[in-house]
């Protein structure tokens, strides 16, 4: 991918895809048919299949009018058994994770399904166009596989064995199986690839927290992904994900070996795996010999070799820091140190690295004679001891699996340091010199890369090197924020309504706001007004951010609370700027949806009216209404989030009090009988629903203030008058409702 140029104002990720993305509009806008001639584009190949997307493949029985096809890919295989191996592993995973894969799905992404592909769309626009057609891409990926041998990978579902047979439109018995997954955008490795300011940098290190929070969900439940890099990680909904879980397996039950063509990304004790293909192994008998390395490594030799003189110089230069940099004798002699310690170990031990960079490496361990090779076995023999001292033969595997996907990470961070190292480069003079604090960083960095991959002890506490990671790691938006407001002058204001977290501060050790709702359960309703009156700090905290181009991610889960008011909880998880990120973010979920029916769906029992039911329940509509007809409207306009976020959570606290002890002791209390408190009711979800309207602008912030402060003003000193809101006009009439709804009438 062409490299493009940022704004230094920003100095983070914007540049990329908001300069991609609008150079892809730009050209719909030229030629709005362009997006249909586009269809099924070639993506990407792995090892075992390509993928297609814009839009991706069809299933069979599917249309191009399917809601969501454009925000999928469809990943098409070279064997039947492999899609299938694909997905049992999916489901082997899903299963195995229990309680914790919804936390998962936060970090990863998780094919949806498996298909058999349609082949008779491939025959019809979008995917028969010359240029872009999928049927000549995918010809030219099999082509590419087979040195220019195409047509040997069609199947027969009815027999599920691959045929060798060419791809035939006209005969509908042969299929492709395809797998199904959302998609994402840019990879991991392509944004290192853009750093260019030390800002960027910064933000990448933080990118990577997620990938270690996958890992560690994945090893807790006695899982590796067992392929993890920088380009096996995606942005996906603003966060980067885990992709590509073809190869994850459940530690316990596999009895297979990780094999040697992929050595030289994996840590050199994945050698030992292969007494695992033995489901019966002895620990007695796991013994590595020098004879057994070399049989290993030359199954795949030419691979080996090849990886080897391209990545071993790559990996060894990453380490070379100097003064030119700003670091000290001191500081170049530890990270010169540990790299040399953790490229023995990959080389077994051959200490002298121009062997390892020519085509002589296997020759030299296979050469018992030869100088720098002579303590090979003693080195052999210290892992051996290693590896004969565990208590059984299962916490053993579980530690030689785990070293995995921890050395993996290990080197996506070393990624990362190297791309920043190749932007100081080619800086000139002062330039080059880093500052004090990356320089702290970096060299922090190293000493965590070194317990991820250093394998002469016990696999390394991944709990803690993640723990330790997220401390090192600058607070980047937080930093930012600060900044920001502290020009302004308005730091000591927002710290009124938020507490900004320091690294030290777990999130965890604040209530989130399900504890709040808990507390409603038990309260009459002068606890409810007490509660939405300190709402107010909430919105207002939620409006300086949005004045200075800040948004929250997410509902607001935790808060502070005290006596007089609510605090948002402000981290780097949390928050992000509405100009640097040009993702398209979904907000409107399902599960939503059956909450807004639930809450808005009240009865007579509760003390209303038939007359309000109804009223009530037709702002719901409106609501639906105000989404698109699929129900999958995305919008780029961060401020609607927190505002419909704001409507929810009210909503949610007038769900718990109607459906509290109090409220329904009895149908003749006092509460379930008021009036006033039916007046009230109604005037908070009238508000509620200006909040979560989306078919108009987005609601003044300010306004949205004015009137809640007003109305909460008026709750507590007893004033059931309320002033009149006002209010979006959904389309006449909505698609649901014979008539414009009765609480639009009346306003």
């Amino acid at each position: 991918m062409k490299k493009t140029k940022r704004n230094n104002k920003i100095g983070v990720k914007y540049t990329k895809s908001k300069k991609i993305k609008k150079n892809n509009s730009r050209k719909i806008k030229k030629n709005n048919s362009r997006k249909i001639k586009r269809g099924g584009e070639y993506i990407n190949a792995g090892s075992f299949g390509a993928v297609y997307a814009n839009p991706r493949l069809l299933c069979e029985n599917e249309t191009l009018n399917r809601p969501g096809i454009y925000d999928e890919v469809s990943k098409i295989f070279e064997f039947n058994d492999e899609a299938t191996d694909e997905i049992n592993n999916i489901i082997e995973l899903e299963s195995g994770l229990g309680n914790d894969l919804e936390e998962f799905k936060k970090y990863a992404i998780i094919p949806k399904k498996i298909c058999n592909i349609n082949l008779e769309s491939l025959k019809k626009p979008p995917y028969d166009n010359d240029k872009y057609g999928t049927y000549n891409n995918i010809k030219k990926w099999m082509s590419k596989k087979y040195k220019g041998k195409y047509g040997e990978n069609i199947y027969n579902d009815d027999i599920f064995t691959p045929l060798r047979t060419p791809l035939h439109y006209n005969n509908n018995k042969y299929y492709g199986k395809l797998i199904i997954s959302d998609k994402g955008d840019s990879d991991l490795l392509n944004f290192f690839n853009e750093i260019n300011s030390d800002d960027f940098f910064k933000y990448c290190l933080r990118e990577i927290i997620s990938i270690g929070k996958g890992i560690k969900i994945l090893q807790d439940n006695g899982f590796i992904h067992n392929d993890i890099k920088a380009s096996n990680c995606i942005k996906h909904n603003n966060t980067f994900k885990l992709i590509d879980l073809a190869q994850s397996k459940n530690i316990k039950n596999t009895i297979e070996n990780i094999d040697c063509s992929s050595y030289v990304y994996w840590p050199h004790t994945v050698v030992y795996t292969h007494f695992f293909k033995d489901k019966n192994v002895k620990q007695e008998n796991i013994i590595m010999t020098k004879e057994l390395v070399s049989e290993l490594f030359n199954k795949y030799l030419k691979f080996n070799i090849k990886q080897y003189k391209k990545r071993m110089p790559i990996l060894f230069n990453i380490f070379a820091i100097s003064n030119k940099y700003g670091f000290t004798q001191e500081e170049i002699n530890r990270v010169h140190e540990i790299r040399n310690n953790l490229y023995f170990q990959k080389t077994f031990n051959i200490t002298n690295p121009r062997v390892n960079f020519n085509d002589n490496i296997i020759k030299t361990l296979n050469d018992p004679n030869f100088s720098v090779n002579q303590n090979y076995n003693d080195f052999l023999g210290e892992f051996n001891t290693i590896f004969q001292n565990f208590e059984n033969i299962d916490t053993l595997k579980m530690d030689l699996f785990k070293r995995i996907d921890i050395y993996g990470f290990g080197m996506i961070i070393l990624e990362c340091i190297g791309m920043y190292l190749d932007y100081k480069n080619k800086q000139t003079n002062n330039d080059i010199i880093i500052s004090e604090d990356i320089r702290e960083i970096i060299l922090k960095l190293y000493e965590i890369i070194y317990k991820c991959c250093y394998q002469g002890e016990r696999v390394a506490n991944f709990d803690e090197i993640i723990k330790e990671y997220i401390y090192i790691v600058p607070y980047y938006y937080i930093e930012k924020l600060e900044k920001t407001l502290s020009e302004q002058r308005i730091l000591d204001e927002f710290k009124q309504y938020a507490i900004i977290l320091s690294k030290n501060v777990e999130i965890n050790n604040y209530k989130t706001m399900q504890n709040v709702r808990s507390n409603i359960k038990e309260s009459n309703f002068d606890g409810l007004k007490n509660i939405l009156y300190k709402l107010i700090s909430i919105i207002k905290g939620i409006r300086i951010l949005h004045n200075n181009n800040r948004f929250y991610i997410k509902l607001i889960d935790y808060i502070e609370d005290n006596d007089d008011t609510f605090k948002l909880i402000v981290s780097d998880d949390n928050i992000s700027f509405e100009e640097v990120d040009d993702d398209i973010f979904s907000y409107r979920v399902p599960e939503q949806d059956e909450f807004l029916k639930k809450i808005f769906n009240l009865n007579t029992k509760k003390g209303f009216t038939p007359e309000e039911v109804i009223e009530i329940y037709e702002m719901a509509i409106g609501i639906f209404n105000s989404f698109s007809e699929n129900g999958d409207t995305r919008f780029n306009i961060r401020r609607r989030i927190n505002i419909y976020s704001f409507g929810i959570m009210i909503l949610e606290h007038i769900h718990d009090y109607l459906n509290s002890e109090n409220y329904n002791k009895d149908e003749n209390n006092d509460e379930n009988n008021d009036e006033n408190i039916h007046k009230a009711i109604i005037q908070l979800f009238l508000f509620s629903y200006k909040c979560c309207y989306q078919e108009e602008d987005v609601a003044d912030i300010d306004e949205i203030i004015s009137e809640y402060e007003n109305i909460c003003g008026k709750l507590l000193n007893n004033d059931y008058v309320f002033s009149e809101l006002k209010l979006p006009s959904p389309p006449l009439p909505p698609s649901s409702s014979p008539s414009m709804p009765r609480f639009i009438k009346k306003m």
